[in-house]
């Protein structure tokens, strides 16, 4: 069986700052069965990739800008380019035209037996257009952001999302709250078989052993966030509650680890309020310096909220931290609230500083007992995320004409 996976996310080198979800899923899925072949179709990221190549796995940069270096739109993602510079619209425009050729091109070439796209717009959308054109059978996976995209262009985008369910044999989505949004959005009732719930999974190396230990800190003044730095992640929320308990829990410190559209904003913020001393910020980090981040902190948070347009599908940052033994401090509005209770994480009412300011008090008051039986749920749970049993539900799903 051969696969054409096409995605606007991958991480093609030891320095690429890209999240690396799809190669882990597709490395799994091509262990699976070593007779299937995989094929990526995903944008040049201005140098060839340098990865270490699995037998049945390769790899198709396809080029859409003039220079090499003027391969950045998907840096920090299609609506948040779109957010820091109108022109990046130009750009946009020259990506999809590419990427449908490309994939035309190659699908016409190869004769995958399924075109596998990540994310609804552009690539399940003209994977949807090529399969139509080829009579390849298409399938996909929805990450949550996508239907952000797509509510913006509201009747174009309904247009989009409709044509491309249509056109697909089977999907994927990463949560129960990422298949409300594309209901809500377009209401799938007549095509609801097509769909199923499967999460990405995270990284083996969030499970390897290492120095962290299964047990409460003497002191919990480390605080953690990594993630995009926009508004619906809730970062400036965190700031605002974190300058509330730093009054009463003066040694308490806070790391924030990414970029994104309102990066300069938060830095701003922290400046004027004087907490330049407490508060952190560092660019993204690659996983294995992502692991070390986690390890030195007591508590990982995400505050992300609901915008209307713009929500948390996720966020595999809370599975992740659960697997390095981590406490985390969870907004009720993410997607992945359907896996957590009081067991296993803290949990605040999204959007609300003062639920939050009380959720980091709560926290630094907890006592031993009650903190390592939370971590040792939290840790069970996150095993339910690791790749070999999430890659395999998704071939089962996905591919399962060809697997049964």
């Amino acid at each position: 069986m051969k696969i054409l996976v096409t995605t606007s996310t991958l991480k093609q080198d030891l320095d690429d700052p890209s999240p690396e979800f799809i190669n882990n899923l597709v490395d799994e899925l091509a262990s699976i069965n070593s007779n299937n072949e995989f094929i990526y179709i995903y944008p040049f990221k201005r140098k060839y990739p340098n990865l270490k190549n699995l037998k049945n796995v390769s790899y198709r940069p396809y080029r859409y800008w003039i220079t090499s270096e003027g391969h950045n739109i998907l840096d920090k993602g299609l609506y948040q380019s779109i957010k820091l510079n109108k022109f990046n619209l130009i750009k946009i425009l020259f990506l999809i035209v590419s990427q449908f050729i490309c994939t035309l091109y190659i699908t016409v070439k190869t004769k995958p037996d399924y075109i596998y796209a990540h994310w609804i717009f552009p690539q399940a959308f003209i994977g949807a257009i090529v399969s139509k054109i080829t009579k390849t059978k298409l399938v996909f996976t929805s990450h949550g952001s996508d239907i952000t995209l797509l509510r913006k262009l509201n009747f174009i985008g309904k247009l989009i999302l409709k044509f491309t369910i249509s056109n697909a044999l089977r999907i994927t989505v990463v949560s129960k709250k990422n298949l409300k949004k594309i209901d809500d959005f377009i209401k799938i009732e007549k095509h609801r078989k097509k769909f199923k719930v499967i999460p990405m999974g995270i990284s083996k190396k969030f499970f390897e052993q290492s120095n962290t230990k299964n047990e409460p800190f003497s002191e919990k003044n480390n605080f953690l966030y990594y993630g995009r730095l926009t508004k619906y992640k809730g970062i400036d929320l965190l700031i605002e509650s974190f300058k509330e308990i730093n009054k009463n829990y003066p040694d308490t410190r806070l790391k924030i680890i990414g970029y994104g559209d309102i990066e300069k904003e938060l830095k701003n913020f922290v400046k004027i309020n004087k907490l330049d001393r407490n508060i952190e910020f560092l660019p993204f980090q690659n996983v294995e310096e992502i692991i070390k981040e986690i390890d030195k902190s007591n508590l990982v948070i995400v505050p992300s909220i609901d915008t209307g347009y713009e929500y948390e599908a996720g966020p595999l940052t809370i599975m992740e931290s659960m697997a390095r033994r981590r406490l985390c401090l969870v907004s009720d509005s993410v997607g992945f609230i359907s896996y957590l209770d009081v067991s296993t994480a803290l949990i605040f009412k999204s959007g609300n500083q003062q639920s939050l300011t009380k959720s980091i008090e709560d926290f630094l008051n907890l006592d031993n007992e009650s903190h390592l039986n939370m971590l040792t749920n939290a840790y069970k749970l996150s095993k339910q995320f690791e790749f070999k049993e999430i890659a395999a539900k998704h071939n089962d799903f996905l591919f399962y004409d060809d697997v049964h």
